[in-house]
């Protein structure tokens, strides 16, 4: 079908969800009435009559000026059971506000919304800085109060901040006349934005939600201090002003979390490679370039003074966007440095086999095809992929004009020795430190395949075909010299080959060289535009809640100590850009927790359904689960975009697309199956999105995807899925299935 008789047939059918009550589902309706019975009203997101996806790209004014006209109408219903404040229209088709117990009832009888949905809490979809505990620390400030006084930190252009080697204390450096000017105006400019008359104490917004305690360090250390409830919170998170909110008088008072298996490698080796994490005050809010810049030199600046002290064994590689850098140091430093009592330093990760590819042993299901014909490919795009090295001349992996794909290439391995084991780089034209940064000609390239045979023995072409095979399956197009011939989600997207994997014991990622990838795509991007998503179908280890930080994987539910947050500091960095970061969920069957770095917050989570081209309305089949994918509730994961797409079940059944084997062919295909294979699905329709509404947020298009752009299907009743005492999974749980109208 044609997307104009597409956007007909679909008009009609949203016209008719208009004629009928809003649909809340069952899952979610008791969760809601918890939550208004516990705080007096319940946050949702309310998904609003919409015309054709394709008419809000056309005219993306005109559906913006309707989407306010219909919320205004669904607000006007409410009264007085909506509450004031906490509200947030999107652009694209629906509302987040917060209602009380009788407003549910209105929305569930209303016949001006499509559907509503458990909406975000105040600090979910924003750019808050997480990592430091901040946000966790005024939550539990609401549990017990209805109000909290918090510092609101301003963004400030081109300021720089400081942390306290001594007590930890983070503050802006505001150190010229001009900066001062600044501070003021951004303090002025956040209140009146607000609806805050001036910036005297005991100012308010009308809605009483925000009162101005005291602006006097506004000129001093870039914040002013307000007292707020969750209303107010969530609309101060939400303003561009906004760096950073915290408890007045916050500084992160946990000690350093230090990897265990650090110390014991440390110890038997007598050196040790690590991540060293500084604390990341205020890693987020929306910086401009100059803020970017001024964060990434202190960054260095505080670098060089902490690691100043210690003999460095190997050059330092530093993550400057992040306040991270990799070491090696002899195991006396080691110790010394993880007991300094520098309150600058956040934790401490091994450099160790962190992930391996996501394996367990397609675009028909997600309605792509009426969109590739009318011209809808992402074309503009760049899919990262971080795997094990793309054929760059696969026949699906050409463009238009038949040159490749792949723009750019990079590869990333460890030279190490960890637990008795040696691992090598095998990097094309590798430099001291076993990598091929991008521009090294073919750094990007596949293993060999004898190679591969002697390494890994059976199983060895799904190891080594596996970046390949992502790749076909997020932007590969048809190519004639194939047979079967087939297309990836995005065919006109460009490839960004990235290799993290280190042959050992398989294939393993280091935390150093996903962190030096991630650093390449974050700092090595211009100004302006930032046309990139990127897709991991790698990971290792069960979380249990979303917070967890990088590296604190442990059997079941107890975590193993030690860590940083590099990576939760990297995606908030990326998401800055708008840069979706995008990770399988994993194949252990879990019901409740998934791979990391799917758990890592702000990750786009993606668990599989089998291959049958489901949901169908021709040949009626239906979505099913893939048994081995996690596929955790999104109750238990609040606030965090959990999606599905086709996986296979097993290899038999699994997603065809491209293998570079046998060796020096170029239009082989395969079939694999698991979390890694839909991941790239994700990837490409996020690409494809991203194309077709250029000037919208990752969150708007998060949100749109799951009120527009999906099926929902429920996860079926299953055994108690938490650990005891824990969560149960002894209903049904709702989740969404990646589909274009």
């Amino acid at each position: 079908m044609k997307l104009s008789s597409m956007s007909a047939a679909i008009a009609l059918h949203i016209v008719s969800l208009g004629a009928v009550a809003a649909e809340i589902d069952s899952t979610h309706l008791p969760i809601m009435y918890e939550q208004a019975d516990r705080f007096g009203y319940a946050a949702v997101t309310v998904v609003l009559p919409q015309p054709h996806p394709d008419e809000a790209r056309k005219n993306p004014e005109s559906f913006a000026s309707q989407t306010r006209e219909k919320a205004a109408i669904v607000l006007s219903e409410l009264g007085a059971n909506a509450k004031n404040g906490g509200r947030y229209i999107s652009p694209l088709g629906s509302m987040d506000i917060w209602v009380t117990r009788e407003g549910l009832a209105t929305l569930r009888a209303s016949k001006n919304a499509i559907k509503v949905i458990i909406g975000p809490d105040w600090h979910h979809k924003t750019l808050l800085p997480k990592t430091d505990g901040s946000v966790d620390a005024i939550n539990k400030l609401l549990d017990n109060n209805s109000s909290v006084d918090v510092e609101v930190t301003l963004n400030i252009d081109g300021a720089a901040f400081d942390v306290d080697r001594h007590s930890g204390r983070a503050s802006l450096l505001i150190d010229s006349e001009s900066k001062i000017r600044a501070a003021r105006s951004t303090a002025a400019s956040l209140l009146s934005s607000l609806g805050v008359a001036s910036t005297s104490p005991g100012a308010r917004d009308a809605n009483n939600n925000i009162v101005v305690v005291s602006t006097d360090e506004a000129e001093k250390k870039g914040f002013v201090i307000v007292k707020t409830n969750r209303l107010g919170l969530f609309d101060l998170a939400r303003r561009t002003e906004v760096r950073a909110i915290k408890p007045v008088g916050y500084s992160e008072d946990t000690a350093p979390s230090v990897d265990s298996a650090a110390i014991d490698e440390g110890s038997k080796a007598g050196k040790i490679g690590v991540i060293v994490q500084l604390r990341s005050p205020y890693a987020g809010g929306k910086m401009s370039t100059a803020s970017i810049e001024a964060q990434r030199s202190t960054y260095q600046r505080m670098l060089s003074d902490f690691l100043a002290p210690y003999k460095m064994l190997r050059e330092v590689q530093e993550y400057p966007d992040f306040g991270a850098a990799g070491i090696v140091i002899s195991n006396d430093d080691f110790k010394k440095l993880i007991s300094t009592g520098d309150r600058r330093l956040q934790g401490v990760l091994a450099n160790k086999p962190q992930y391996k590819l996501s394996l367990a042993t397609s675009t028909k299901a997600t309605n792509v095809q009426g969109y590739w014909d009318a011209g809808v490919t992402a074309s503009g795009q760049v899919i990262a992929i971080l795997d094990s090295g793309i054929l760059k001349s696969h026949a699906m992996l050409q463009n238009a004009t038949g040159g490749s794909k792949i723009i750019t290439e990079s590869c990333y391995q460890s030279t190490t020795t960890w637990d008795g084991q040696p691992f090598v780089s095998v990097c094309p034209s590798k430099n001291g430190l076993g990598d091929s940064p991008a521009g090294t000609p073919d750094a990007g390239k596949i293993l060999d395949q004898s190679f591969c045979e002697m390494k890994f023995g059976s199983g060895w072409d799904a190891f080594c075909a596996h970046g390949t095979h992502v790749a076909g399956i997020a932007a590969g197009r048809y190519s004639s010299s194939m047979n079967p011939q087939i297309q990836g989600m995005a065919p006109g997207a460009q490839i960004a080959s990235v290799t993290v994997t280190t042959p050992g014991n398989g294939l393993v990622v280091f935390p150093e060289d996903y962190t030096k990838a991630l650093q390449d795509l974050n700092g090595g991007l211009p100004a302006g535009s930032y046309p990139y998503t990127i897709s991991m179908s790698l990971g290792s280890g069960l979380e249990n809640e979303p917070d967890t930080i990088v590296g604190n994987v442990g059997p079941g539910n107890v975590p193993a100590a030690g860590g940083t947050n590099t990576f939760a500091i990297a995606v908030n960095s990326l998401l800055q850009k708008d840069i979706p970061v995008i990770a399988a969920m994993g194949n252990n069957e879990d019901l409740f927790r998934m791979n990391e770095p799917a758990s890592v917050p702000g990750v786009i989570k993606v668990g599989s359904v089998i291959n049958n081209g489901g949901p169908d309305s021709t040949t009626g089949a239906t979505l099913i689960m893939a048994s081995k994918s996690n596929r955790v509730r999104p109750e238990f994961w609040p606030g965090e975009f959990i999606l599905f797409a086709p996986g296979g079940e097993d290899r038999p059944s699994g997603i065809l697309s491209a293998t570079p084997y046998p060796q020096g062919s170029t239009t082989e295909s395969t079939r694999i199956a698991g979390t890694s294979m839909a991941t790239p699905h994700v990837a490409g329709f996020y690409a494809m999105l991203k194309s077709y509404y250029p000037t919208y947020s990752i969150n708007d298009v998060s949100t749109y995807i799951q009120t527009a752009f999906g099926v929902d299907f429920q996860i079926p009743a299953g055994q108690v899925c938490g650990p005891q005492p824990g969560p149960s999974c002894n209903t049904a749980a709702t989740v969404r299935f990646i589909r274009l109208p």
